[in-house]
């Protein structure tokens, strides 16, 4: 038989083979976003709580004034009014959230968290707290600590965190790093730029934000990227936002797609 012959059909043969790998890394890439996503808004939930807990607090010169000025102004971000109950012992702010909507739009907020004040030379310490916590159609096992630094009309936390979740698409991730949160005097947006490991199961993944934003109940605004590395061949999941209720998603391997954003309604 011809040399041409028999290429031919090896070709051939391996097509289907290479069309079901073809497919298999476009489902691995598309639930890859997925967990990036989940990361990020995780986070935002995190960030959204503590910024709640901390903007009212930023000028106390005590951990205990700190958690009374938290305590006293839960019914300005948690609505409608009643959803929250604030108790102080101490240094620590208990909330007990039913069904409330809390900063950013960030909605569906249920369970109790618990955040405990500090001074330091470097500005207020808030370490938050809380198990089984539901927002935003996520669980979340916070565990992170904040430093509150004002300057002007800007606010800025610097987060550590090292909390567990399973995220609004079903991804159970643990996360570890940190990030910055700033935000305007008036409350309406606020901005999340920072790095941290996602473990999914067995894997450990890099996960790198930058210039991301939220207003309100909006969309996140245009320009955030989110990038998503790891795995054994190193790939990279690169998520970008355009200001609407979708982003879209890109692999190193050369797939892409789209996710669906809990905004805009």
């Amino acid at each position: 038989m011809p040399r041409s012959i028999v290429l031919a059909a090896i070709a051939l043969l391996s097509l289907p083979a290479c069309l079901v790998l073809d497919a298999e890394d476009r489902a691995d890439d598309a639930a890859l976003a997925e967990e990036a996503s989940d990361s990020l808004e995780t986070g935002e939930v995190e960030a959204a709580l503590l910024i709640a807990s901390t903007e009212a607090a930023g000028a106390a010169t005590s951990a205990e004034e700190a958690a009374a000025a938290a305590a006293g102004a839960a019914g300005a971000h948690f609505q409608p009014a009643g959803c929250a109950t604030a108790e102080v012992q101490g240094t620590t702010v208990t909330y007990t959230l039913d069904d409330c909507a809390g900063p950013f739009g960030i909605a569906r907020i249920d369970g109790t968290v618990q955040v405990s004040f500090s001074v330091a030379a470097d500005g207020l310490h808030a370490t938050l707290a809380g198990d089984g916590v539901s927002a935003r159609g996520a669980t979340l096992e916070l565990d992170a600590e904040a430093v509150h630094a004002a300057s002007g009309g800007a606010r800025t936390l610097r987060v550590t965190t090292a909390g567990a979740a399973v995220g609004p698409r079903g991804r159970s991730i643990e996360r570890d790093g940190s990030y910055t949160a700033r935000w305007d005097a008036e409350g309406s947006c606020f901005s999340l730029d920072g790095a941290w490991s996602t473990r999914a199961g067995s894997r450990t993944w890099s996960t790198a934000v930058s210039g991301f934003e939220r207003c309100a109940a909006r969309c996140p605004a245009a320009g955030g990227t989110v990038e998503h590395t790891g795995g054994l061949s190193g790939v990279t999941i690169t998520i970008a936002f355009d200001g609407s209720d979708s982003a879209t998603w890109s692999s190193s391997r050369g797939r892409s797609g789209t996710l669906d954003l809990a905004c805009g309604g």
